[in-house]
């Protein structure tokens, strides 16, 4: 399989429009590494679901779209993603995070940024 022309972060979604605002940046920022569109789609919610955003992609001249996980670990909510991204044609489908050690060291960042200068 070749290059990605666009990827689908999926969440869990929310009502609360601070928090898809939060995963629309992890978004941006994603596609800013890949160098490629990255929009966020989600499991729940009133977010655009994953494979609407994947349909949009399409839509829009995308041939080869991956989906990214953003959920730690599986279940429910990360089922329902990954299954909304496969059934609307992603070809490439991240499992969740899980045991990445980089989990543990971006949970290390934040708790000392919160011991130093608290929890905004």
């Amino acid at each position: 399989m070749g290059r990605l022309d666009a990827v689908v972060l999926g969440a869990a979604g929310s009502r609360d429009p601070r928090a898809l605002l939060t995963v629309d940046l992890v978004a941006d920022a994603l596609g800013a590494r890949l160098g490629m569109p990255c929009r966020a789609g989600y499991a729940s919610g009133v977010g655009e679901p994953v494979g609407q955003v994947v349909d949009d992609f399409r839509t829009g001249g995308a041939v080869t779209i991956g989906y990214a996980s953003l959920f730690l670990a599986n279940g429910r909510l990360p089922d329902r993603a990954t299954e909304g991204a496969r059934a609307a044609g992603a070809q490439v489908l991240a499992a969740p995070l899980s045991d990445a050690p980089e989990i543990a060291t971006l949970v290390g960042i934040r708790i000392d940024a919160a011991t130093r200068y608290g929890d905004s």
